[in-house]
């Protein structure tokens, strides 16, 4: 039932933040990070697709250093609801990359300014870069020419990110801007 599985994710996205001593438990992060996963998938309901995806956001916001071993099912997950989706679902899937990008250029800078304790980056958009770009620029074209200048669209969405992008990775991501 689509109604108790909305219900749900946003439990868990509101539990998210809770949820430190069980995301230091492989087990229970394996499953946390299934369900979600599966649920972002879960295409009969847009509602719960986007709540997941939020959640997905949240977990990248929370618990960066434990992404890793997730990416081989979050970016093509992420990339093929971007690709394929309504914009109301693409856009929390982009914004996704947004955080990662985010939390990547937090850890930079703490680690340029010299902060103790500044936690090393995964350098996931570094990884993900030879997909990420060219989908941030087909997605940069798919702007719809009736569409309000104010309104954020997936378009914005995906020019944000690219800049997001370009700060993270620097000169590397060029070559693929310009493909």
């Amino acid at each position: 039932d689509d109604v108790t599985k909305l219900e749900a994710t946003s439990a868990f996205y509101y539990a998210v933040v809770l949820a430190q001593k069980n995301f230091r438990n492989q087990v229970e992060r394996d499953f946390m990070m299934r369900v979600v996963c599966q649920t972002c998938a879960h295409k009969a309901s847009e509602n719960v697709q986007i709540k997941a995806f939020e959640s997905l956001v949240q977990i990248a916001t929370e618990y960066y250093d434990f992404l890793m071993p997730y990416m081989n099912a979050i970016g093509p997950l992420t990339w093929d609801t971007i690709k394929v989706s309504s914009e109301k679902v693409a856009i929390p899937a982009m914004e996704f990359w947004s955080t990662v990008c985010d939390e990547e250029l937090d850890r930079a800078f703490l680690a340029e300014s010299g902060q103790a304790g500044a936690k090393q980056s995964l350098q996931l958009v570094k990884q993900a870069l030879q997909f990420l770009v060219p989908l941030l620029n087909e997605t940069l074209t798919r702007q719809q020419d009736e569409e309000d200048d104010d309104t954020w669209n997936l378009a914005m969405a995906a020019g944000t990110c690219l800049g997001l992008v370009a700060q993270v990775v620097k000169d590397e991501c060029v070559d693929l801007v310009l493909a």
